[in-house]
C-alpha cells in the first residue's frame, strides 16, 4: 500500500509530465502554424526556403502529419488541397519554381492568354538549348529549347505571384513558336492559335511578322494570314460552263484520263475539268499514266505524225 505521502508525490509528478507533454504538443501546434502560415504566403515552398526560415526536417515532417500543409512533390509543399481549388495556377506555379530558367510557351502560353478554353494536360515550358534538363519529380512538364533572340525575346514578366516569378510569352510570339515547332504540337496548331489570335482582338501583325522572322517561319505565317484573307468561294467556274461540261469528274477514271491526254492538250484538259494542269499532270503521275513528250503537239499541228 502507498501511503498518503507517496500518493501526492506521484500525483505531482504525473501533472508535471503531463504539463510538459502539452507544452511539447502546442510549441509543435504553433510550428505547423508558423509553417503553414509560410507556404500560404509563399503560394508553395521548398524544403530549402523552410529550413531558411529556421524549421528543420522533423517539423516540416510533424506539419505534414498534422495536416498543415501537403507534400505536393519531393522537396516541395503546398497548403492541403490548394490544388483542388486552382489547378492551373497551381501547376504554373510549381513548374515556375522548380524551372526558374524555364518560360511557359505553346500551349500552356494560349492557355494562359485565353486563347484555348482547354487547359493542357502538361505545362509547355521553353529552355535554353545549352541548359541541363531540370529535375521536376512527378509534375509533368514539355520542355521545347531555343537560343538566342528565338529564346530571349517576347517574354511577359509577370513579376513575383505568391512570391514565383512567373515568366510567359506574348500572344504573337506564342503564335509564331506553334508554327516553329509543328512537330510537336500538330501542324494545325500555327494557323489555329493565329485564328484565336484574331478572334481574340490579339492579334498585332507587326508583332507577329517580327516574331516569325526571329523564328524563322515568316513563310508559313504569311501564307496562313493570305489564306484567311482568300474568299471562301472560288470553288466552281460558273454555271454556264458547269452546264456545258457536264462530265467534269473530280473522281479521275484512269483510263478516260489516258486516252484523253493523248488526244487534248493538257492545258485544254485542264480547262475542262476546271483544274489546274498541274494538277493533271499530278493525276498522271499518280495512275502511271504517260504523257506526250516535248514537240509533240506541234507536230501533230504541222500535220505529223509522231512515233
Amino acid at each position: 500500500m502507498l501511503d498518503s505521502h507517496s500518493t501526492t508525490a506521484i500525483r505531482i509528478n504525473t501533472g508535471f509530465v503531463l504539463g510538459m507533454n502539452w507544452q511539447v504538443v502546442g510549441m509543435a501546434e504553433k510550428q505547423s502554424a508558423g509553417i503553414a502560415a509560410l507556404v500560404g504566403r509563399m503560394g508553395m515552398a521548398r524544403s530549402r526556403d523552410l529550413k531558411q526560415a529556421g524549421f528543420n526536417p522533423r517539423e516540416i515532417s510533424d506539419a505534414c502529419q498534422a495536416g498543415a500543409i501537403e507534400k505536393v512533390d519531393r522537396g516541395l509543399y503546398a497548403l492541403p488541397r490548394r490544388h483542388e481549388a486552382s489547378t492551373g495556377r497551381q501547376r504554373f506555379f510549381e513548374a515556375c519554381k522548380r524551372v526558374p530558367i524555364g518560360v511557359l510557351c505553346l500551349q500552356t502560353a494560349l492557355w494562359y492568354h485565353g486563347l484555348i478554353s482547354e487547359e493542357p494536360a502538361a505545362v509547355w515550358m521553353m529552355i535554353e538549348t545549352n541548359a541541363r534538363k531540370p529535375l521536376i519529380g512527378s509534375l509533368s512538364i514539355e520542355f521545347v529549347r531555343s537560343s538566342g533572340d528565338s529564346f530571349s525575346q517576347g517574354i511577359v514578366t509577370l513579376g513575383l505571384v505568391s512570391e514565383v516569378q512567373i515568366r510567359v510569352y506574348s500572344p504573337m510570339k506564342t503564335v509564331a513558336d506553334c508554327f516553329r515547332y509543328a512537330d510537336k504540337v500538330g501542324a494545325d496548331a500555327g494557323p489555329a492559335a493565329l485564328a484565336m489570335a484574331i478572334a481574340a482582338n490579339k492579334y498585332n501583325r507587326q508583332r507577329l511578322l517580327r516574331f516569325a522572322e526571329i523564328c524563322r517561319v515568316k513563310q508559313a505565317v504569311a501564307a496562313a494570314e493570305k489564306a484567311r484573307r482568300k474568299p471562301a468561294s472560288v470553288e466552281q467556274p460558273s454555271n454556264v460552263e458547269a452546264e456545258s461540261e457536264p462530265s467534269q469528274q473530280r473522281a479521275w477514271d484512269r483510263e478516260t484520263l489516258a486516252r484523253e491526254v493523248w488526244e487534248t492538250p493538257v492545258r485544254q484538259l485542264a480547262r475542262k475539268y476546271g483544274v489546274s494542269d498541274i494538277a493533271v499532270r499530278k493525276h498522271c503521275k499518280r495512275m502511271g499514266i504517260a504523257l506526250p513528250g516535248r514537240g509533240y503537239w506541234q507536230k501533230i499541228g504541222n500535220g505529223g505524225h509522231p512515233v
